[in-house]
């Protein structure tokens, strides 16, 4: 199971950052990081808020304590790849998005008749 100081370290190279430049994001010394990280300093509530919107991570993901460092890593991976499908599909035009979003349906449609039919 993931402690939130590895949790933290996970999620900031996910985000591929060093840690000199979290740190100097974070308005913090890298020796300040790396004491967290490490699980050598607690994690303030509005700390916890900055590294979460600064590594894009959910901060119930963080806080989450039954993940393991694997099933963690899987999540923060899942959400880059939503926020790089969100930037893509925001980048559409209106009617492309709906096209989009009309294939979307017909294979949510299709996998639907499918798992009905396998249970059968």
């Amino acid at each position: 199971m993931a402690e939130l100081s590895e949790k933290l370290k996970m999620a900031r190279k996910a985000a591929g950052m060093r840690q000199e430049d979290a740190a100097e994001s974070m308005g913090m010394l890298r020796v300040t990081l790396s004491s967290i990280e490490s699980g050598k300093r607690r994690v303030s509530t509005d700390e916890l808020v900055k590294f979460s919107k600064l590594y894009n991570v959910d901060p119930n993901s963080l806080l989450e304590f039954n993940c393991d460092k694997a099933a963690f890593y899987r999540r923060i991976n899942a959400y880059y790849q939503f926020l790089s499908l969100e930037q893509k599909f925001s980048e559409l035009l209106d009617d492309d998005k709906q096209e989009i979003l009309d294939i979307i349906d017909l294979k949510l449609k299709k996998k639907r008749s499918e798992d009905n039919t396998d249970r059968t």
